[in-house]
């Protein structure tokens, strides 16, 4: 955008300058070339360089002419009216050549592609003051030249000239509808930059949009997680909840169920201490009647046991004076007849403690044990009794 107007500002300075240029062609007499050549010279450092160095070979041919003009004599009187006729021509020729600027021409023009050959840097001298009579100033700066010739040499100058002023106008030309080119690529380009920063605005605004739908969209999707969270939390304080009650409820129901049992177990409790106390009552009864038969009957087995040591003896004595074996077929049957009744007697004591259990319980059979086994003693000596 910045470059399109600096553009446009040359194009208007150069418009304007090529419309001052054709107005002052039209104003004054020179001609549409001149005009066009002094518009072109004056945008252009390298004809204005040109123009001071045709200046300076002209400055040098006047010196020249001076120099002559000294050293020859005065004019006859009758050349006086061509003398006269002569400034006119050659005031018409200066004007010409002061009034058209210069430009600089390619290589193989001729007689302008000298006068380039020189420095473009390089100041004209300074021209000499005018005198004060201008018909000797020149016939001076004439010389000895004819001014026929000196016409010829500013014909063909004027001649170059105007072919670099056409050559000039040209180039203007051709410039200009570069430049023509150029503006309307600009203008192209600058239509495109803003069509592409309109698209670029547009699409910021969408961006923009999309990016708070997106935000938008991100917080409800934050907000339903959070929320969902609360509810999977609430669910689960819900659900342990509910199990706890459960829970309490299922113990608070073992435990009715357990005092129930607790008052049905003291009552039995009760019942079974009763018959504990009954049947230790009657056990101690039994065991006082069973020390008494026990005192009686190791009284007898004493007796028994000398009486039939006694007999042992004399079986004894008797089997060595004869030699038989009576006492061994005896004594082995004997041994038989007691296993037989120790069998009876286990058996008689299984159907005890069967009736036992039966009656007391389990509570009451751990707390008869002693008792059991004071029967079990008792048993042992009836055993030993019906054996004898």
């Amino acid at each position: 955008m910045r470059s399109e107007e600096e553009e446009q500002p040359r194009s208007s300075a150069k418009g304007k300058a090529k419309a001052k240029g054709k107005a002052s062609a039209k104003s004054t007499p020179k001609s549409k070339a001149k005009a066009k050549a002094k518009a072109v010279v004056k945008a252009s450092p390298k004809a204005k360089a040109m123009s001071r160095t045709v200046d300076r070979v002209i400055t040098k041919a006047k010196a020249k002419s001076k120099a002559m003009a000294k050293a020859k004599p005065k004019p006859k009187p009758q050349t006086k009216a061509k003398a006269k006729a002569t400034p006119k021509v050659k005031v018409q020729v200066k004007t010409k050549i002061e009034t058209i600027d210069l430009t600089p021409r390619r290589a193989g023009h001729g007689a302008v592609e000298s006068l380039d050959d020189e420095p473009e840097e390089s100041k004209p001298k300074a021209k000499a003051r005018p005198k004060t009579n201008l018909r000797q100033k020149l016939l001076s700066e004439l010389g000895e030249r004819p001014i026929d010739e000196l016409l010829a040499d500013v014909r063909l100058r004027i001649e170059a000239l105007q072919k670099l002023a056409e050559e000039a106008q040209f180039a203007e030309d051709q410039i200009a509808k570069e430049a023509d080119r150029a503006r309307k690529l600009v203008e192209d380009a600058s239509a495109q930059v803003d069509e592409a920063t309109q698209r670029e605005t547009d699409a910021i605004e969408n961006l923009r949009i999309t990016r708070e739908a997106q935000l938008e969209a991100s917080n409800s999707a934050l907000r339903a997680l959070s929320e969902k969270s609360e509810a999977e939390r609430c669910l689960d304080i819900l659900e342990l909840e509910a199990a706890s009650r459960a829970k309490v409820k299922q113990l608070e129901d073992a435990r009715q169920q357990a005092v129930e049992a607790s008052e049905a177990a003291r009552q039995a409790v009760q019942d079974a201490k009763a018959r504990e106390k009954e049947m230790i009552e009657q056990m101690k009864a039994t065991m006082v009647e069973q020390k008494e038969k026990e005192v009686r009957l190791m009284e007898q087995m004493r007796s028994d046991a000398a009486a039939e040591k006694d007999k042992a003896k004399e079986a004894r004595l008797h089997n060595a004076d004869v030699g038989g074996h009576a006492p061994v077929s005896e004594a082995r049957a004997l041994e038989k007849e007691l296993s037989e009744v120790e069998k009876m007697r286990v058996l008689r004591e299984k159907g005890r403690q069967a009736r036992k259990a039966e009656v007391l319980g389990k509570g009451a059979k751990r707390k008869l044990d002693t008792a059991i086994s004071i029967s079990d003693s008792a048993g042992d000596v009836d055993g030993g009794v019906a054996q004898e």
